[in-house]
Order: structure tokens, then C-alpha cells, then sequence
């Protein structure tokens, strides 16, 4: 819309728009708002839009900081695409660099973690910024987190309930997950009242191939006899917790010993079932 002008002592002086609004010359309409239990009157635009240009700074900021508590904004990247997003007020508070002023960006974040308080830096987005701690602190940061949620695994850490793909990032990137997660050379498991050892490896798996041929035909025949398992088939489908097991006693040959073994007890035991059976006669 052109701004009228006047003449005064021969000179033009032009006249804003917003001073036309004031004297009443320009025609206008006014939404009133009550946000935060405050009320506002906001200019519109020929088509409803709000004119945002009508506003002081200061009269933006306090709308934007009014709106952004009723509607439970508290970032920048909510009020534009959030659920209660409006793009076109982001858009006026960002091209007056007003940002920053409705949103007081935080330059820490405390967690208390183990009993212990940690200051997490954050970056302009509010994310954690990992990069700027030492190794020491994030191992110690990363061990607290493990104690409060009880995690003793880094698989936990990745992909648990209470998981925190950042630090675990962090620790894989810096070679730092040892010294967080000391990492167990053997699982000791008990069966038929033995005690077996099973040597692990990467993220704690067990390591199957690492065992000598009669060490996996002692682990699999107390494991058949404390399960009550007779067939090689149940082996292969019902015990996928063993990760591997089966597999490395086919590849080596050693199924056939173990099951022929363990028929030929069977067999034994129905003989001698045949045998006291007989003597009662």
C-alpha cells in the first residue's frame, strides 16, 4: 500500500505505515489474544494474516515468550514444526535475531547420575556436545549412567530400555568401551554339578571355536543330560540361547560321538531295567 505524504513549508515528508495506522488514515483490524493470562492485540494483514511488522521487539518477544508458555514450547525447533508449531511467528522472531531473547539457550545441562552431579555442555540446538569433554570425564560420566540404570553390558547401553546412544558413541569412537565395561574372558556355567568355563569374545559372545574338541563334547553331554535332551534334533531347534553350539559340533564332526554315546547309555540303562525286572519272576 502506498504511504500518503504532505506537504509542509514546500517540503514532501513521507509518513510510515505505522504512523498512518495511529492517526486512524489507514483502515485496519485487530485480533485480541490471551495468552499466559495476558492479553494481546495483534495488527492483521488485508487477508488475517497477523502483521508481525506492526510490533515492536519488545511487543514480539513478549508475544512469542507468552505463546511459547501457553502452548509448552521451550525450543526454538518446537514453534517451528512442533505440534503446536507457527512457522510464521519463528520466521519474525528469527529475522529480528530475536531468537535467542524468547528462547534463553542453556549453556549446561545437570544430571545427577550414581549419586554424583554432572554439567553437560550443549550446543546452539540444546544437544549434548560430547566433543567437547575429555576421555576421564566420559568414562566416569558413562560408568555413573551405567550404575544408575543397571546396565552391566555395552549391548544394554545400545540397545536396552534404558539405552544412551550418545555416550556409547562416544566410547566407541575414543576406544574408551573397555575401561567402562571390563570385559569378561570366560562365562562360568555349572552343569550336572561341573563347572564349566566358556571363553568369550566381541560384546561378550561365546566363543566356540576357541574350545578343544573333547572340551565341547564334556560341555554338550552335561548340557543334554541337565536339560534331559536325547535328540540332536531338539539341539538344533529348541536351544538357540547356546548362539553357535550346534553348528560348531556339526562342522567338527561331532555330533554323531556325542548322541552314539549317549544312546548307547540309554540302551545300557534298558538292559539293566530288563535285567531286575527278570529277577522278580
Amino acid at each position: 500500500m502506498r504511504c500518503k505524504t504532505s506537504r509542509v513549508a514546500g517540503v514532501r515528508s513521507a509518513r510510515t505505515k505505522t504512523e498512518l495506522l495511529t492517526e486512524g488514515t489507514i483502515r485496519h483490524k485487530f485480533k485480541t489474544e490471551v495468552l499466559d493470562g495476558k492479553e494481546f492485540k495483534i495488527h492483521l494483514e488485508g487477508h488475517g494474516n497477523r502483521n508481525w511488522m506492526l510490533l515492536s521487539d519488545d511487543e514480539l518477544v513478549e508475544y512469542a515468550k507468552a505463546y511459547c508458555k501457553e502452548k509448552g514450547i521451550t525450543k526454538a525447533s518446537e514453534l517451528e514444526k512442533g505440534s503446536n508449531k507457527n512457522p510464521a511467528l519463528y520466521q519474525a522472531i528469527g529475522k529480528r535475531k530475536l531468537t535467542n531473547t524468547v528462547f534463553e539457550r542453556k549453556q549446561f545441562e545437570e544430571v545427577t547420575l550414581d549419586g554424583k552431579t554432572f554439567k553437560i555442555p550443549l550446543d546452539k540446538q540444546g544437544r549434548k556436545n560430547w566433543q567437547m569433554l575429555s576421555n576421564e570425564w566420559i568414562v566416569e560420566y558413562a560408568k555413573a549412567y551405567c550404575a544408575e540404570k543397571k546396565i552391566t553390558r555395552p549391548s544394554k547401553l545400545i540397545k536396552g530400555p534404558n539405552r544412551g546412544n550418545g555416550i556409547y558413541d562416544q566410547l566407541q569412537r575414543r576406544g574408551l568401551v573397555n575401561q567402562v565395561f571390563e570385559r569378561k574372558e570366560y562365562e562360568e556355567l555349572i552343569l550336572d554339578g561341573r563347572l564349566f568355563k566358556i571363553p568369550l569374545y566381541d560384546k561378550e559372545k561365546r566363543h566356540w571355536q576357541a574350545m578343544s574338541d573333547s572340551d565341547l563334547i564334556d560341555f554338550t553331554k552335561a548340557y543334554l543330560k541337565n536339560y534331559g535332551i536325547s535328540v540332536r534334533e531338539k539341539l538344533r531347534i529348541g536351544h538357540n540361547s547356546l548362539g553357535g553350539l550346534y553348528h560348531i559340533l556339526l562342522k567338527r564332526n561331532l555330533l554323531d560321538i556325542i548322541f552314539s554315546t549317549i544312546n548307547a547309555t540309554q540302551d545300557d540303562q534298558v538292559l539293566v531295567e530288563i535285567a531286575d525286572a527278570l529277577t522278580k519272576f
